[in-house]
């Protein structure tokens, strides 16, 4: 709180990846998602609360990163979300959508929640309710904080229930030839492996975070960095910005290519010193050429020291630049 006030900030330091499981050996059999398929899933769905990796298809998990490569996790479930309190060096989370779908009830255009359902048991390859005539990939959605720096968090509408939306923007054609050529890994759970990209093309040419001042001018104009009031949705009166561009042009994003934010992605600062030294504080300041400072940057340094019998430990911290373009680093003794 500030001024008696609740503030709430926005974490941006995020990472997401989804995943993609199937079983093709067993009924009803698994098809690709037709075009137009969306879905909806609540970690309290029923069914969301069994199979999984830890007995549910949600997981929470505190991680710290081990020399040999290796990860040292605290896992937690995910029904009600609760947000570990402690540091780690990564913190995720992982929600696993259903696989079975009622044909009859549509793609989900109208309503995204009642033509897909869990597996009665959870499970990737479980049989599936009454009604539900097909299979699709288990779709899982994992985000990921780096550098977690535990204490108090909270989902952006004020709940303890995690979602995840799903639309499908596969090329036609291209999910079906990998369910049909992908190897089965072995590895119960999971199938296929995670390393199906042979059948894929990178793309080089995606698209670039946007900041916050393009998404204010282009699309809905509010704050959505420090607030103090949550959920948005409820509490705000603005309104959805009319399109300014044809669908055959490249939207008019261009900030986020901005001289100080390359920079930044650029930048590395390396410290390196005896284990006795004492580092209290690195203060950053982000401008660009005419001096306009560049709040939502992030400042990542990465800082190493020699203990006493030679060995080399390396930490990262990341931290996101305020209002004024400043950020402070505590390094502490090192």
């Amino acid at each position: 709180e500030e001024n008696g006030e609740s503030v709430y900030s926005r974490v941006n330091n995020l990472e997401s990846s989804p995943y993609y499981r199937w079983n093709m050996d067993t009924l009803p059999a698994t098809v690709a998602f037709p075009p137009g398929f969306r879905m909806i899933a609540y970690s309290d769905d029923a069914g969301a609360d069994a199979g999984g990796e830890t007995g549910g298809n949600m997981l929470v998990e505190c991680c710290d990163f081990l020399k040999n490569g290796g990860e040292d996790c605290s896992i937690t479930g995910g029904n009600p979300m609760v947000f570990p309190t402690t540091t780690c060096e990564s913190m995720g989370i992982a929600f696993a959508m259903p696989t079975c779908w009622d044909e009859s009830k549509g793609i989900g255009t109208d309503d995204p929640f009642g033509h897909v359902a869990y597996t009665t048991d959870g499970a990737v390859g479980g049989p599936c309710p009454s009604g539900f005539n097909k299979r699709i990939p288990q779709v899982q959605l994992f985000v990921r904080i780096k550098n977690y720096q535990g204490g108090v968090y909270q989902l952006a509408d004020g709940n303890d229930k995690f979602h995840v939306d799903f639309m499908n923007g596969w090329q036609e054609g291209k999910l079906l030839e990998i369910m049909q050529g992908c190897e089965p890994s072995g590895e119960e759970g999971y199938n296929p492996p995670c390393d199906c990209n042979q059948f894929l093309t990178e793309n080089t040419d995606y698209a670039k975070p946007l900041c916050d001042e393009e998404v204010r001018q282009h699309m809905i104009d509010e704050a959505t960095d420090v607030v103090n009031v949550l959920p948005r949705a409820s509490n705000s009166n603005a309104g959805v910005v009319p399109k300014t561009w044809e669908d055959d042009e490249d939207p008019p994003f261009v900030c986020a290519e901005s001289d100080a934010t390359m920079f930044i992605k650029k930048f590395e600062v390396k410290i390196k010193k005896k284990k006795t030294t004492f580092i209290p504080k690195v203060v950053m300041f982000v401008r660009d050429d005419l001096n306009t400072s560049f709040k939502g940057v992030e400042v990542t340094i990465y800082y190493e020291y020699e203990k006493g019998n030679g060995d080399v430990k390396g930490k990262e911290i990341s931290r996101i630049t305020n209002a004024e373009g400043k950020v402070v680093i505590n390094l502490g003794k090192i």
